[in-house]
């Protein structure tokens, strides 16, 4: 599995727009074969600052997302939209161990 990370700041009046092609990119990625789970949340400290989760099977899965035409709109138009230096961060994870949290009661 291969675990992406990156973060997107926006300013205030661009929130929207960004917001929209977010959906767009998180849609679209999770329908691929290759995609376990594509996420991306607002920092609740810092409003306008977007962090990205994405798990992927195997690198043949991020080398067909990253292909994809709508992937590099995306990263197209975030350059445009980004106030912060983008990068994301690839995590090659040979073992994942899964451990349930009991609930409270």
């Amino acid at each position: 599995m291969i675990l992406i990370t990156g973060t997107v700041e926006v300013e205030a009046a661009d929130r929207q727009a960004f917001l929209e092609v977010a959906e767009r990119q998180i849609t679209l990625s999770r329908q691929e074969a290759g995609c376990i789970d594509y996420a991306c949340g607002e920092d609740t400290l810092q409003p306008c600052r977007f962090t990205f989760v994405e798990r992927w099977r195997d690198q043949a899965a991020v080398d067909e997302h990253f292909a994809q035409d709508y992937c590099r709109e995306f990263i197209t138009a975030v350059a445009r939209l980004a106030t912060n230096d983008l990068a994301i961060e690839l995590l090659h994870a040979d073992r994942v161990e899964k451990r349930p949290i009991p609930r409270a009661r």
